[in-house]
């Protein structure tokens, strides 16, 4: 097997949704349909993602029939090491984004790319994975989703360093605590709350975001972006 490099190219897919992902503002990833980008939002969110290159290589290999094929894989995704011990959770991990419907109607004609893929990361210290919408639509994405609509928004900075303080005091708070020290009506609380999701999106709070969020979700504060205290 052997792999060369290949560059996407984006156009015009009939009832499909193609265009770039901006990732962290560093540069863009091209995508082929809506299943991509929201793959692309999931894991670019993460912490533990270093980096995420669209069709990083093609794969050249023979069929059952001894005839040469070629397959590009969607995405390859570089995690941050975790450890000094490399784990398979830090290992790069190779994907192919495809609908469910697709995967079970076509597989039979995917099934030598793939097992030809595995092959080839396993000799390569790398890991191959298949996403459909089972693996992408999960709680982690709606949360995602929910938080990052409020990323934009404009709040009050004093504010801002009022919330992160009095979390960075508490270690760990549930989110429906953090209004209590505003006070207010239940207008005023649900800003606060809004707020609370913003420093989510902006990444200044951090949260177990695997479980529905909501007013008993722990939140803490997310030393890794630089928070300084106040007085």
């Amino acid at each position: 097997m052997k792999i060369s490099v290949k560059n996407r190219k984006i156009g015009y897919t009939y009832l499909s949704q193609s265009g770039y992902f901006s990732f962290r503002g560093q540069k863009e990833i091209a995508f082929e349909s809506r299943l991509e980008k929201d793959f692309l939002t999931s894991f670019a969110f993460s912490e533990r993602v270093v980096d995420i290159e669209e069709q990083p290589f093609t794969l050249k290999y023979k069929d059952s029939q001894g005839q040469e094929r070629v397959y590009t894989p969607d995405f390859m995704i570089t995690f941050k090491a975790e450890t000094l011990e490399v784990s398979s959770l830090d290992k790069p991990l190779i994907v192919e984004v495809k609908p469910r419907e697709i995967l079970k109607r076509d597989f039979h004609l995917f099934k030598e790319r793939f097992k030809a893929m595995i092959s080839y990361c396993q000799q390569n210290d790398m890991i191959f994975k298949i996403y459909d919408e089972s693996r992408i639509y999960t709680t982690y994405f709606d949360n995602i989703t929910r938080i990052m609509r409020y990323k934009r928004y404009n709040y009050d900075p004093i504010e801002r360093d009022t919330i992160l303080n009095y979390i960075n005091a508490a270690g760990q708070v549930s989110v429906g605590m953090i209004p209590e020290i505003f006070g207010g009506t239940d207008t005023d609380k649900a800003e606060i709350i809004g707020h609370v999701y913003h420093l989510l999106a902006k990444k200044e709070l951090s949260a177990d975001l695997t479980h529905p969020l909501d007013i008993h979700t722990e939140v803490w504060v997310n030393t890794n972006y630089g928070y300084e205290e106040t007085a």
